[in-house]
């Protein structure tokens, strides 16, 4: 069973990462706001589960816990390289499934601090700032993106010991994978324009082949 603070933190993740693929939410008066969504854990994969959402095929989000026995969970490149087969196999699945997607690959990590004879914890989502696109048998490709996410994380990692903030990687806790379904706009797509733009003879409207 996932603690409510596990399932809270995975819906808050869920939000930000529909935000990143189809745009901000329109901001409202509080009382209007949605409710965050809710994740129901089903289906493994190689250690991962989705955590499905209202979207389901559009944005299917797989998550996979890291143990805390896991020898690996105090250094990103050394997880990385245990996890990268896993972790491209889970996309080329996907591609399978879809054919074209969107992909963006994240990381919980918890970290800690001494300050006055006590740990302190905090947790930081380190997520690509851009999906990337993957089509099938883009196994170098997803190996490649996968790998600069993981260099990205630890340069900002890195950036904060320089300035001394004190803070040390006490484990990598979750990793995500969150595919959503990618429709290029195709030729032969042409729509005419409204009657009242036409007759302005302003806008160039294109006809593709």
């Amino acid at each position: 069973m996932h603690s409510v603070n596990a399932d809270m933190a995975a819906a808050r993740y869920s939000s930000d990462v529909l935000q990143m693929f189809y745009g901000p939410r329109p901001r409202e008066e509080k009382t209007n706001l949605l409710e965050p969504l809710k994740p129901d854990f089903i289906a493994l994969y190689d250690g991962f589960q989705i955590s499905q959402n209202n979207f389901q095929e559009w944005l299917r989000v797989w998550r996979m816990d890291v143990s805390e026995r896991n020898p690996n969970n105090k250094d990103l490149l050394t997880f990385a390289r245990e996890s990268k087969e896993k972790i491209t196999d889970l996309v080329e699945q996907e591609t399978q499934r879809l054919n074209s997607v969107k992909v963006s690959f994240g990381l919980e990590v918890k970290f800690s601090i001494e300050r006055n004879g006590e740990t302190q914890f905090m947790e930081h989502y380190f997520k690509d700032d851009e999906p990337h696109v993957f089509k099938r048998n883009d196994e170098d490709l997803i190996k490649q993106k996968f790998d600069e996410f993981i260099q990205k994380a630890k340069g900002e990692i890195e950036h904060w010991s320089k300035k001394g903030s004190g803070w040390v990687v006490e484990r990598i806790q979750i990793a995500y994978v969150n595919v959503a379904r990618y429709q290029p706009l195709c030729g032969g797509t042409y729509l005419p324009l409204p009657a009242k733009l036409a007759k302005k003879k302003a806008i160039i409207n294109v006809k593709n082949g």
